[in-house]
């Protein structure tokens, strides 16, 4: 569980419950519950029915640490109280050395360490972007990057396009996205999108994967029968117990996800 939408959602559906959050956060979560009411098994079931999981071994909480940590750095200090690399950073936080997280998370992720960290810093980069508050000069200073030409090569190679380029298509997305969150919008995905059952999605055309939630996966078949948002967004309100501007908030930022990534057909 990493992002604050899934904690907002996860937050409501406890509260249905009557569990009280204590403190919720990506990756943790403290409640406080009546044994004599409901099971830690449900709990979890709770948990599972919502497209998250428990961790459980050892080796995969310090996956969990490891990924909030580096969200931590890339997406909320952007790097500008530190100077430290950010494997130096990842070594003092979890009290390991940088080839031993490396091997741990290799083993229960499909990427290594640091493709996960270049992707994140990949996606700040364009979130700092469209602030247009930030030179790119400044940009590569919060994202540790020793020049300005080595975050345009690495955003080059990541992203199919330069920065510039990246700029003018932005505003074109904009405009775009405007359409596809109306109510009555009519969306679908593009043909050449494989999609499992199991909710693991694939563009054959750029070669990227995407793994998705339960809420995820439902947005999809109900994509794919040709329903319009407002139609999507009352299947989800039947399906799930929980607040209706969380499940709004949720369909806006799939819908998001999708246009970001080019996935959606329609012209």
């Amino acid at each position: 569980m990493l992002c604050h939408c899934c904690s907002k959602l996860l937050k409501q559906v406890f509260e249905n419950k009557d569990i009280r959050v204590l403190a919720i956060k990506p990756g943790f979560v403290e409640l406080e519950y009546d044994e004599t009411q409901i099971s830690v098994d449900e709990i979890n079931l709770l948990i599972q029915a919502q497209g998250m999981e428990v961790i459980k071994s050892k080796e995969e909480k310090i996956v969990e640490k490891i990924k909030r940590s580096v969200i931590e750095l890339i997406h909320e200090s952007n790097n500008i109280n530190s100077i430290l690399r950010k494997s130096d950073y990842l070594v003092e936080k979890l009290a390991m050395s940088y080839q031993q997280m490396s091997k741990i998370f290799s083993k229960y992720e499909q990427i290594t360490l640091e493709r996960y960290i270049i992707l994140h810093k990949i996606e700040r980069i364009k979130e700092l972007i469209d602030t247009d508050e930030f030179t790119l000069s400044e940009i590569a200073y919060m994202m540790d990057y020793s020049s300005v030409q080595y975050l345009s090569n690495q955003f080059k190679k990541e992203t199919g396009m330069t920065v510039s380029e990246y700029k003018k298509k932005r505003i074109k997305n904009k405009i775009a996205l405007d359409e596809l969150t109306k109510k009555n919008k009519f969306m679908k995905l593009k043909s050449n999108i494989a999609i499992s059952e199991n909710g693991f999605m694939f563009d054959p055309y750029t070669g990227d994967s995407y793994n998705l939630n339960s809420t995820g996966v439902e947005i999809i078949k109900h994509l794919k029968a040709g329903k319009t948002n407002e139609e999507i967004l009352a299947e989800l309100k039947r399906k799930y117990d929980a607040d209706d501007l969380i499940l709004e908030q949720n369909l806006y930022d799939f819908i998001t996800m999708l246009s970001h990534y080019e996935l959606l057909d329609n012209e």
